[in-house]
């Protein structure tokens, strides 16, 4: 293709698991078609790191709760990770467990192990697009703002800019808005604690990831109060008990829920497809239930139904009125032990520490957390809302730290932050973005994608990597085919030359 031509400028806003996807699926269709050229920016605080946080931790007791074969990148092969488990030995250097370890196609691997693969995706993925005539910049910096940059004539869509916190402005033909997770629990208690200062007593550590909770010293510590019961919190669990603690976990969460596990042998059996007509929150969960129970009846795990109800969730979610959505997300936290499952053996350990009095759970809803001389002090969130003369209950807790594991936010409200007055309706999107065929635009007048976690509050599914890289393929083949015309006068050569086979 003659570099004459205009290159499209594309945008990727993150450099966490679903921007590593997407260019992974970028470089996969781009070596498979005669695709447009590109010039590629990737913005992140740290783009050297193309894993994200929960990636990026260097402790094998961190763990993926999905099991290998289901991992890969590639919607046409999901067992793409497993399978580069068997074809290489470079993730065996990454900690001297990993020298002898057997992973099969059902074993849950650790983190970083994946976090490994994401990376020799993205170092493959550059290399291949680098090959085909893109160019790739990395920015170490972090987007601030989106704002119109007027009609480019080139090209068939408004231009758009990209601001970053250092004032940097970028012009983006194409955008992808690739996130990442954002915590929900607000406390400037542990605002920028993700540092480790020895000199410090930091006692309350922003998510069970961060550096400081690597490096502090557990074997010494006696009780560890948990915020949240969600994955995270199992995480914690795990980890500092494989760093050496031997106290008490005292869990707080508003629902009192912990997840449920996986079967202890994986079936792959073939299930009939889950169907209803229902239009509100109460028919819809009627309908689940009797399939969950009609399928049990037939000897199906429950564990089973649940995996093939997700293939279809998000499509059910864009059928329902928004009044019924809202009544729905009120079973989000029963959904969400059903849906995001843990290892069976993981699940024990649990219920060992239950057992012998080492892990409480408590129901309370926290809204602040603070570290005082005689341990850790919650401030409890009021079911009904206070006099403006009453202050919220307060309780303190003897515990030596305090991990926060609280989950996150509906992502796609940082990205309607960030993108202020470009996006379509909110609710529009819910109805359309979750029928089949979407490539996951997100505005009308501009070329703005999302994908991932950034959908969080519009898609009911768009965390797991069985989500992540089908949205990928999608949004890679919309870049490449939105067409690019060079100028009016020449607009028919244009098309012939960069309209792909696909």
């Amino acid at each position: 293709m003659p570099d004459t031509l205009h290159r499209k400028h594309l945008v990727i806003v993150g450099c966490g698991a679903a921007a590593v996807i997407l260019l992974a699926n970028l470089a996969k269709q781009s070596a498979a078609v005669n695709a447009p050229l590109l010039s590629i920016s990737i913005i992140d605080d740290s783009p050297s790191v193309p894993c994200g946080l929960a990636f990026s931790v260097s402790h094998p007791a961190f763990i993926l709760n999905v099991p290998a074969q289901r991992m890969g990148a590639f919607v046409d092969n999901p067992a793409h990770f497993y399978q580069w488990l068997q074809s290489t030995s470079q993730w065996r250097e990454l900690h001297l467990d990993f020298a002898t370890m057997a992973i099969g196609p059902d074993d849950f691997v650790p983190r970083m192990i994946y976090g490994a693969y994401l990376q020799h995706l993205f170092h493959s993925a550059l290399e291949r697009l680098k090959a085909d005539g893109h160019n790739i910049e990395l920015i170490a910096e972090r987007v601030v703002a989106v704002e119109r940059a007027g009609f480019n004539a080139d090209v068939r869509t408004q231009g758009l800019s990209v601001v970053t916190h250092r004032n940097k402005r970028l012009p983006a033909d194409a955008l992808v808005m690739a996130t990442g997770n954002c915590p929900a629990f607000n406390n400037a208690a542990f605002h920028n604690q993700d540092f480790y200062k020895p000199d410090s007593a930091n006692a309350i550590f922003s998510s069970p990831y961060c550096t400081a909770a690597n490096q502090c010293d557990w074997k010494s510590l006696r009780d560890l109060v948990v915020i949240g019961s969600g994955l995270s919190m199992v995480d914690a669990v795990q980890f500092t008990i494989a760093q050496g603690f031997s106290g008490r976990f005292h869990i707080f969460s508003a629902h009192n829920l912990l997840p449920l596990p996986h079967l202890h042998m994986h079936t792959h059996c073939q299930l009939p497809v889950f169907r209803t007509t229902a239009t509100s929150a109460v028919s819809l969960l009627r309908d689940l239930r009797a399939y969950i129970q009609s399928n049990m009846d037939q000897g199906i795990a429950w564990q089973d139904s649940i995996n093939q109800v997700r293939t279809g969730n998000n499509l059910i979610w864009s059928n329902l009125p928004d009044r019924e959505r809202k009544r729905l997300r009120k079973c989000l936290p029963w959904w969400n032990i059903l849906r995001h499952r843990i290892p069976a053996n993981v699940g024990q350990q649990l219920d060992r520490l239950t057992m012998e009095g080492r892990l409480y759970l408590h129901k309370a809803k926290i809204k602040r957390i603070d570290a005082v001389a005689s341990g850790i002090q919650l401030t409890l969130e009021n079911k009904k809302k206070p006099p403006l003369n009453e202050q919220h209950q307060t309780i303190k807790i003897r515990a030596d730290k305090a991990v926060i594991c609280a989950g996150y936010l509906p992502g796609f409200q940082r990205v309607q932050y960030l993108c202020t007055g470009l996006l379509n309706d909110e609710n529009e999107l819910r109805m359309e973005l979750g029928k089949p065929g979407q490539d996951f635009l997100l505005a009308a007048d501009y070329e703005i994608y999302g994908i991932g976690p950034a959908l969080g509050g519009v898609l009911f599914e768009t965390t797991a990597i069985q989500e992540i890289r089908q949205q990928a393929q999608q949004i890679a083949q919309a870049i490449y085919t939105r067409m690019l015309l060079a100028s009016p006068s020449n607009a028919q050569t244009a098309i012939t030359l960069i309209t792909p086979v696909l």
